[in-house]
């Protein structure tokens, strides 16, 4: 696949959206997951501004303009650190150009994030409770929201799970017996009651690493693919999932406990989300093991498996 060095090239997609690149500074500095791509790149116009030229998959793109509209509806609503992709101008997030389809987001400069020990920040377990309250008091009974129920669009991470335990019992059977372990701690109750917890719109990769940092809050909300309707309480685990894999002892520590105070107080998940929400913690650890396993990558999948054990054995006492 060819790089995307050509500026000329470039200015043929980004004329259609009003801009002149003058220079391209590579893809150094972006935040985010470079698997989202097929290829990227900083580009900057005559005026300074800085972009993110993304070159996508054919096979996604109808995806991709759904995501893009999507992100601008959010913006519309005045969801803060929301930057969706450019619209050109025949009002598509997309451009075709020879076969291949190209996105331009605009560049937000962020800081390094200090790893491990942001864990213990209490202001960025404040900053992103702040966020999902907007996300999901605004997004609330919108067309967007309205559409996604019509359109029947909801993801099941208790099937995911099922489906992601019967692949390793046929592709990794070394393993197979040490994930049946951390399965048992969810038959119980989560399996029957995972789809009855109430549905709202999710960002559905919420992270610490899918946030675009600046020195005291949050400059960015990044990596929307998997944005919709789930269960209230989705986000909310996964973000705490993420947190207890960089330490264990976070799980408890200030970071943690300030965003579940604020969304807490908040109202905004239901009493039924609270319940299952080690369980959600535990079933969302699933998707991360599944990357693992795609990567071969033997350190992560044994530091994984540990982590989720630890979730399991403790379920009972986890944020009660």
């Amino acid at each position: 696949m060819k790089e995307l060095t050509d500026i000329e090239y470039l200015n043929r997609v980004a004329r259609g959206y009003g801009l002149e690149l003058c220079r391209l500074h590579g893809d150094a500095g972006i935040t985010g997951s470079p698997e989202r791509s097929l290829n990227r790149t900083v580009a900057e116009n005559t005026p300074g501004e800085k972009y993110i030229i993304e070159e996508l998959a054919p096979d996604k793109s109808k995806q991709k303009q759904r995501l893009g509209e999507h992100q601008h509806a959010l913006k519309d609503l005045t969801i803060p650190h929301v930057h969706p992709p450019l619209k050109n101008r025949e009002g598509s997030v997309l451009t075709e150009r020879d076969g291949r389809f190209f996105q331009i987001t605009p560049y937000v400069p962020g800081v390094t994030l200090p790893r491990p020990e942001y864990v213990m920040d209490a202001w960025r377990g404040e900053a992103m409770a702040d966020f999902l309250i907007s996300l999901y008091r605004k997004t609330r009974g919108t067309k967007m929201v309205r559409q996604e129920e019509k359109d029947g669009r909801f993801f099941s991470i208790a099937d995911y799970v099922q489906k992601i335990v019967r692949d390793i019992d046929r592709k990794n059977p070394e393993i197979a017996s040490r994930v049946r372990q951390i399965t048992a701690s969810l038959e119980d109750r989560f399996m029957a009651v995972h789809d009855n917890v109430p549905r709202i719109f999710c960002h559905g990769d919420f992270h610490v690493m899918n946030v675009i940092w600046g020195t005291s809050g949050i400059s960015g909300v990044i990596d929307w693919e998997f944005c919709g309707l789930r269960p209230d309480v989705y986000d909310v685990a996964n973000m705490i999932g993420c947190i207890g894999i960089e330490d264990p002892n976070a799980l408890g520590g200030p970071l943690v406990t300030r965003f579940l105070e604020k969304l807490t107080q908040s109202g905004l998940i239901s009493k039924r989300g609270w319940e299952t929400l080690a369980e959600f913690i535990i079933a969302l650890r699933f998707a991360w093991l599944a990357e693992w396993l795609r990567n071969n990558d033997r350190e992560m999948i044994e530091l994984e498996l540990v982590y989720m054990k630890l979730l399991a054995d403790n379920q009972a006492t986890l944020f009660r």
